[in-house]
């Protein structure tokens, strides 16, 4: 029997209800004053790379130890000032910051740039020293806020990535929902789930053909920045198997995401640890393929009703909150609330040990 729970602190929009209220002007509102993980540090180099935020351009490049971050190239910069924007203060160069093997660059007034305001990733180590083969980048053809709904609705992987994950089939499936007003997050516990394909190739959890599953998506609403952990259990925590994955969503423009995306595996054989990174070649395409495809509906007009159900209580949460908070920001209001710290420590939540480094 399958049984399905939400809970958060405050209910989501309830189905059917009015559009004014579930939907929220996607893609229309760049939300500010966050710090964005744009590229792996590794890739950063004294030749000047080029990103973006909400279509703002952002060049990166190293001089000695140290990786500047500006709205224009090395080579135009000391003439280009006077065309800063406010986004640099109309110095032309954004705040920076490296952690956890990324270039963070912080889009919205300089002046509130705060390290401390950098997301908690409990299991990347600090100075972001990882394999090679634990890190790549994807693109996808959407705007980031649908990437988000996307990885919120944890069951979506059983039909559409259920030959990695596993079917969805299970003794028990409760789900749960939490948020604060600048995060979301969908928790997923069932037993005596099926080991997948892919999982049975790898070796992973040989003594039994099932298996206990926890599956943690903690969102950050203004960033897009995402914290994933599906922890998979068979008879003893001796034999788990944990997919640890920072998602970053950084939001290029409407219809682009840039995902330069880290894994942490731990647990299972040195086999599956090293190459399960590599199923993103295999997720992130079936993803892109069902999101581009609905991207243009996505980012319509507030023309018709949301008809979510009750069962999508993880979505229906993001859209209230990100309404919310877009409405405090086109208000004026651009500070963080005291119920969220985007430094604050969720190892416990996530069900992971912090890593050292």
């Amino acid at each position: 029997m399958v049984e399905t729970r939400a809970t958060s602190t405050e209910r989501p929009p309830a189905a059917g209800e009015s559009e004014h209220r579930a939907r929220v002007p996607f893609g229309r509102v760049a939300l500010r004053d966050a710090w964005f993980p744009v590229a792996h540090t590794p890739h950063v180099r004294t030749r000047a790379i080029e990103r973006r935020v909400h279509e703002q351009p952002v060049y990166l490049w190293r001089e000695g130890d140290r990786i500047r971050a500006a709205e224009f190239g090395p080579a135009e910069l000391r003439t280009r000032r006077r065309d800063a924007s406010e986004f640099t203060g109309g110095t032309g160069e954004y705040p920076v910051l490296e952690r956890y093997g990324y270039a963070w660059v912080w889009y919205g007034n300089p002046a509130n740039a705060d390290a401390a305001l950098v997301p908690d990733i409990p299991y990347l180590p600090r100075s972001g020293k990882l394999p090679r083969h634990l890190w790549g980048t994807f693109i996808f053809h959407c705007t980031y806020e649908l990437v988000c709904e996307n990885l919120l609705d944890l069951t979506h992987a059983d039909f559409l990535h259920g030959k990695v994950v596993g079917d969805s089939y299970s003794e028990n499936d409760e789900i749960s929902v939490e948020s604060t007003s600048e995060t979301v997050i969908m928790i997923r516990e069932a037993k005596g789930r099926k080991r997948s394909i892919v999982q049975r190739l790898m070796g992973i959890c040989t003594t039994t053909d099932t298996l206990d599953f926890r599956g943690v998506t903690f969102v950050h609403l203004r960033s897009g920045v995402t914290i994933l952990h599906g922890h998979f259990k068979p008879r003893s925590e001796e034999e788990a198997f944990s997919v640890r994955l920072f998602h970053p969503n950084v939001p290029e423009s409407k219809v682009r995401t840039h995902l330069p995306f880290t894994f942490n595996p731990k647990g299972a054989n040195w086999f599956a640890r090293n190459s399960f990174p590599q199923v993103t070649h295999i997720v992130a395409p079936q993803d892109d393929r069902m999101m581009r495809a609905q991207n243009p509906r996505y980012l319509e007009e507030e023309d018709s009703t949301d008809v979510s159900s009750r069962f999508d209580a993880a979505g229906l949460m993001y859209r209230k909150r990100m309404r919310q908070l877009v409405e405090r920001q086109m208000a004026g209001d651009f500070s963080y609330r005291s119920d969220c710290d985007p430094g604050a420590d969720i190892s416990k939540l996530m069900g992971v040990d912090r890593v050292s480094g």
